[in-house]
């Protein structure tokens, strides 16, 4: 266990903890003596913190994490059997890379931190953004463009629903034409 108090445990347990999952590479240690030559193994790793506070971690071995506290299994195993699929958890609404007034690498400092869609980064506590340096005005800045995007994009919705009914009408009244002619043609122009 690296850096937690456990008097700060039980403060901990209120807020939401995060877990993050990796594969490392590690020197075995008899194996590395055999024949002079290094040997190394894959060890799937589990970080668990309290975002932002990545210092006060437990960083493990997988099958160590497990043991760590009975809850940790029920509790992140489908994060950690999509981890190892492959198929992480994917970004609700707009990623936060994908965002033009925040420069990348703040994005990536923002993605640090847990904040993975403009929308998670513009609801937060300015307070949590304003731990990156500059990051409440960034948040600022991502809000207004969010708000401008999403008002264009009412605007455009509109402008769409607009055009697709100016087509029916064009089409209803191409069908109308065509009705009235073979009305005409039926009724012998009567």
């Amino acid at each position: 266990m690296v850096g937690i108090d456990p008097e700060e445990i039980e403060q901990m347990a209120l807020r939401v903890p995060s877990v993050e999952f990796r594969r490392e590479i590690v020197r075995v240690g008899a194996a590395s003596d055999e024949n002079g030559v290094p040997q190394f193994k894959e060890v799937e790793m589990a970080k668990w913190f309290y975002p932002p506070e990545r210092a006060n971690c437990w960083d493990l071995p997988i099958e160590d994490f497990w043991k760590k506290d009975p809850r940790f299994k029920p509790t992140f195993h489908a994060q950690y059997e999509a981890w190892k699929g492959g198929n992480e958890a994917a970004v609700t609404g707009c990623p936060i890379q994908e965002c033009p007034v925040i420069p990348r690498t703040i994005a990536e400092q923002f993605r640090f931190m847990k904040f993975t869609s403009v929308e998670q980064l513009i609801e937060a506590d300015p307070t949590q953004a304003g731990i990156i340096p500059e990051g409440a005005e960034y948040q600022k800045a991502a809000r207004r463009w969010y708000m401008a995007a999403k008002k264009t994009a009412q605007t455009t919705k509109i402008i769409k629903e607009n055009e697709d009914l100016k087509n029916k009408i064009d089409l209803l009244t191409r069908e109308m034409e065509l009705l009235n002619k073979k009305f005409i043609t039926l009724t012998g122009g009567n």
